[in-house]
């Protein structure tokens, strides 16, 4: 019994030395001048904020490198707190007030401070950079800042008002939340503007014959994108103002994350579709066209030039019974490239097909597939001229084939991950074709030791064909892929 108590009383002893201590040490505050709060970064940047649309929430540490206590008598924003606005706020480690009070911070210790932005709307120009400070306010006499800034931008709002419910193929109902493009847009076929970038909230839906011009960019939220009834959908960009089409969320990883937006659906009722120098991101799906949509003068359903597509959860590019035609395009990192189902056609030149997704679930930069179950739904022809289909598998073409029907399918020229060695396949190669950087997403070709420079095919002819997707004059014989490699001159 008196060893118990003797026991108690040693740790109580303790705890009581240990209290003391600390109080001691938080009331024994550094009064010196030469305080200086440590920063984990000296300016806090937004890129890319669209007026009204709050932003992710960045965060700081402010340390105190004092070997006492210091009290900093107040944190805020300069510009809230002195002119009753910013477009910035803050949380000081839980405190969000309009100013901080009595902020202490141990010897040796840090707090966080965590900021968000929000910009009403520009008043003098489309965009801009909006700018404020945190102040530290140590005392009377000691005061540090640290810089706050966001790029701005106004922007137009599509916002959707009806909603079309359907079953999917495993029995789910899917909704879907659109407005009418020709009532948003003033008339049929009615023109984007592009003085401004247009946020989507919902589908865009196209019933007659739509056509974005060089410049546009649109940016869609979760559960929005473009949805072509019938009609079609003309997308014309240029190399110097290419149409962008992507994420709301341009912070941090959102700028490259996969799978934020639904993406393009271009119904069967739909015609003769063209995508010219236009950039696809972070959707669900690039292109999804559904079967039998009826092919413009062309002869093709969907005609796509010059135009990457990148960082789908699900396809590139997926294709029902249709014809379609691709010249100069990019598809890269995503679980399916370019997925050719239920029969239908395609030629594509000088095209990359590129996996190397990161996310679970990746699969095939080519899928071929002309069944239905049991039923054949042969290709018509299928070409791939001058093309490389690569990633970071050995299986990067899926033949999803019925072998009791003919196989009108070729490789011409190509650079291929999968061995093949059947007559389907023309001067094909399988080495690593040297991208410049696959991590970066850089799918140029790096040298001209790789094995696409001057690889590819000159006896066919396509004028789309003639530049590259850079806009580049082609090699004779040209390089393969949509890239073409020239060497820099020596000075």
């Amino acid at each position: 019994m008196l060893r118990s108590n003797f026991c108690f009383a040693i740790i109580l002893f303790a705890v009581s030395f240990y209290i003391t201590s600390c109080r001691d040490e938080w009331n024994d505050f550094d009064t010196s001048q030469d305080i200086v709060l440590n920063f984990s970064q000296d300016t806090v940047s937004f890129d890319t904020v669209f007026t009204t649309i709050p932003t992710v929430t960045k965060w700081i540490t402010v340390r105190n490198q004092s070997k006492k206590t210091v009290k900093i008598s107040s944190v805020y924003i300069e510009g809230l707190r002195d002119k009753g606005w910013s477009a910035f706020r803050l949380n000081v480690d839980g405190d969000t007030s309009v100013e901080a009070k009595d902020v202490v911070v141990g010897a040796r210790d840090s707090f966080y401070i965590f900021i968000t932005a929000n910009i009403k709307y520009l008043k003098d120009a489309s965009f801009g950079i909006v700018s404020d400070n945190i102040v530290f306010q140590v005392d009377n006499n000691r005061r540090q800042s640290l810089a706050l800034q966001a790029w701005g931008q106004n922007a137009y709002y599509h916002f959707p008002n009806a909603e079309y419910k359907f079953a999917e193929a495993g029995g789910d109902t899917q909704v879907i939340r659109y407005f009418d493009w020709n009532v948003e847009f003033g008339g049929t076929g009615g023109e984007l503007p592009v003085d401004k970038p247009h946020i989507f909230f919902g589908y865009g839906a196209i019933s007659s014959n739509v056509v974005i011009t060089a410049g546009a960019r649109l940016y869609f939220a979760t559960a929005a994108g473009l949805w072509v009834r019938s009609g079609s959908l003309n997308i014309q960009g240029t190399f110097t103002n290419p149409v962008i089409l992507t994420s709301l969320r341009q912070d941090y990883d959102y700028k490259t994350m996969p799978g934020q937006w639904g993406g393009i659906r271009i119904d069967a009722e739909s015609i003769g579709n063209q995508i010219n120098y236009a950039e696809i991101r972070n959707a669900q799906f690039g292109v999804t066209i559904d079967s039998s949509s009826t092919a413009g003068t062309s002869g093709y359903a969907l005609e796509i030039y010059n135009t990457r597509i990148e960082n789908m959860t699900r396809y590139g590019i997926f294709s029902r019974k249709n014809f379609i035609k691709g010249v100069n395009v990019l598809v890269a990192n995503c679980a399916n490239g370019v997925s050719l189902v239920n029969g239908g056609g395609g030629l594509f030149f000088h095209c990359t097909f590129a996996n190397y997704y990161s996310s679970f679930g990746s699969s095939y930069s080519l899928t071929l597939n002309d069944h239905n179950g049991e039923v054949p739904e042969p290709f018509s022809s299928v070409e791939f001229i001058n093309c490389i289909i690569f990633g970071k598998t050995n299986e990067q073409i899926n033949f999803d084939l019925n072998e009791t029907v003919s196989l009108p399918y070729l490789f011409d020229h190509c650079i291929t991950a999968t061995p093949v060695t059947n007559s389907k396949f023309i001067s094909c190669l399988q080495n690593d074709p040297l991208f410049v950087d696959e991590e970066k997403a850089n799918y140029e070709i790096s040298s001209d030791k790789s094995p696409a420079y001057k690889k590819g095919n000159t006896t066919f002819s396509d004028p789309m064909a003639y530049r590259d997707i850079k806009n580049v004059q082609r090699n004779t014989p040209p390089t393969i892929g949509a890239y073409e490699y020239v060497k820099p001159v020596n000075p």
